[in-house]
């Protein structure tokens, strides 16, 4: 549960100037107060002196190093949400923060914009701990259960971008679209954003292709029967779906197949429709 002290405290192992003036800016109607430390030791004593609704670790540090600062935090407050930063990462580190239930992953070079957005998600965010089960967490294969809400998607979402960072970033960023857009899918229309209800997902990895599976409870669907999606609009009626969605209330969107179509170089749906594989070779 968020703590009720107003405003929320966070605490930084680094003193990024341009990210505290962009998390305030962004921020204004909380009066966020931010916490640095100047060295490991510090840290450790702003840890040990009050709770925190927030914990960065220090960016100029490797991976390696951000899972040990993970497990020392944890020691000292063992519920907190806690987004490992790292200068450079491998797979099984970042496999390490997953299991440690870090709220997320960002490595260098870090989009500030992006890591802000997943700071307020973490801000705003209550009930976490519970919504990413680990089913495998090795390399080669990543296997999570989800709770279908949209915080729960954009982590793994930011966790998966990490563990690809090796590989063409054209190629990581098509594959992980066409995740992102399925992802969401299940959890909007497979789950219907039910808490009661999961998500499987899985990340598999060979010397040549990488492969996301999702698989969602629902009920699954057609491809020839989705009158809300662009991938069913006749090539005269570009806008049926939008049209459709207008009609019945829904709102926008209605691309992520289409846009994972475009994204994977193959995209394979079981009989059902609820259980999807998306294929993105590397040679």
């Amino acid at each position: 549960m968020a703590l009720t002290a107003t405003p929320p405290r966070i605490l930084m192992a680094e003193n990024n100037l341009a990210l505290i003036q962009l998390l305030r800016d962004t921020n204004k109607e909380r009066q966020i107060q931010v916490q640095t430390a100047e060295s490991h030791d510090q840290f450790l004593e702003s840890l040990a002196e009050r709770p925190y609704d927030l914990i960065l670790t220090d960016p100029r540090e490797n991976s390696l190093a951000g899972t040990q600062r993970l497990k020392e935090i944890r020691q000292i407050q063992p519920g907190s949400k806690v987004i490992v930063m790292a200068g450079e990462g491998n797979a099984s580190d970042i496999l390490e923060t997953i299991r440690g239930k870090a709220f997320s992953f960002f490595c260098q070079p870090i989009d500030l914009t992006n890591l802000v957005s997943m700071m307020a998600s973490a801000l705003d965010a209550e009930g976490w701990e519970d919504e990413m089960e680990v089913l495998s967490a090795k390399p080669g294969w990543l296997a999570l259960r989800l709770r279908p809400h949209i915080i729960t998607a954009e982590r793994v979402y930011q966790f998966f971008k990490e563990l690809v960072l090796d590989i063409p970033s054209q190629v990581r960023d098509r594959i992980s679209t066409a995740f992102r857009e399925l992802l969401m899918n299940a959890i909007e229309y497979g789950c219907g954003f039910q808490p009661e209800l999961t998500v499987d997902v899985t990340f598999m990895r060979s010397r040549r292709a990488l492969l996301c599976q999702i698989r969602d409870p629902g009920p699954g669907f057609s491809l020839q029967a989705l009158p809300h999606a662009a991938i069913s609009n006749p090539p005269d009626q570009p806008i049926a779906h939008m049209l459709y969605r207008m009609d019945k209330g829904m709102r926008d969107g209605g691309f992520g197949i289409l846009i994972a179509h475009e994204m994977a170089d193959e995209l394979i749906f079981n009989e059902a429709g609820n259980e999807v594989l998306i294929v993105k070779y590397l040679d």
